[in-house]
This record gives C-alpha cells, structure tokens and sequence, in this order.
C-alpha cells in the first residue's frame, strides 16, 4: 500500500529515489524531499524492527551527506526515467527548489508493523539528542467497507486510510 501511494507517509514529501545504492553495502529503500529542501530517507521494513535496522538507517546520513544538487538530480532522474528536479520539484510545491538549502535537512523514517523494546528505546534516545528519527507502524485492518491502514508512531494513533 505505501510503495502504491507514498502520500500515506506524508503528502509533504516527493519520492526521488528508490533502492538508492550507498555504495558500501546499503540500499536505501526511499528517498524523498521536503519542500524545505531537506532530504527525507525512508526505510521500509515488513515485520518488527530488529535493531539493527535502526544502525542501518542511520548509517545512510553518511552516503547523504556527500550529496550535491547535481547528485540529487541524478538520483532523481534514474528514479524518473530522466525527469527534472527542479522542474518536477515546482511542479508538485509551487516553489523554486534552492540548491542552497537542498539536503541541509535530514529526516530518517523507519516504516515496519511494530517496533521491538530495543528498537523503541534507542530510536528514544536519538531523538531526545536531536536526530531527526522517527518510526511509523502500520497494520491492516480488513472491515466490511474494505480495508482500513491505522498508522501510529510511538504508539499514539495519527490517522488512518480507507
């Protein structure tokens, strides 16, 4: 369902990427940007959260931060059989996208059906110390008007899709 429509994740984010190759052994599975310019990395996990998933969603910050606009671009484009950022980037915000604020932002965002104790309490943790960290669960609710998706983070419902 996330994959099909990522707005379920935020209608403030723009995917660029998928399946990013961080070049020592990581595949980022979705890289977004915020209207601000920030870079949004996205981590999709079927089942609970080992974590170990957590260290390897913040290792990724490492491959971002070598990230130039022309890099940026460059994902995109592969992302969108040759599409144009900042065309594309206006397009879908209404703003000029400035490469002096692009990827001066990070936001990593863990996606699973739960998360484990361990996992919740270092994922706590970093963002006490000012990570931008956060981890969204989701389940599956089958009614009889069709599926329902409830979305929690730290365990507080935050909306759901019908």
């Amino acid at each position: 369902m996330i994959v099909g429509a990522p707005q379920i994740l935020s209608d403030e984010w723009m995917i660029i990427g998928r399946q990013e190759d961080t070049g020592f052994g990581g595949r980022i599975d979705r890289l977004a940007i915020a209207p601000d310019g920030g870079l949004v990395l996205i981590e999709l996990k079927r089942g609970r959260t080992p974590r170990d998933v957590v260290a390897q969603a913040i290792d990724y910050p490492t491959w971002t931060d070598a990230l130039d606009a022309e890099a940026i671009g460059r994902v995109y484009a592969r992302f969108s059989n040759g599409g144009n950022l900042a065309a594309d980037f206006r397009a879908r915000f209404s703003l000029l996208l400035d490469e002096a604020t692009l990827n001066q932002s990070l936001q990593i965002v863990i996606v699973a059906a739960s998360l484990d104790a361990s996992s919740e309490r270092i994922v706590g943790r970093l963002a006490k110390r000012g990570i931008a960290i956060n981890v969204l669960c989701f389940q599956v609710f089958d009614t009889d008007a069709g599926q329902l998706l409830g979305v929690s983070s730290h365990g507080l419902m935050v909306r759901s899709f019908r």
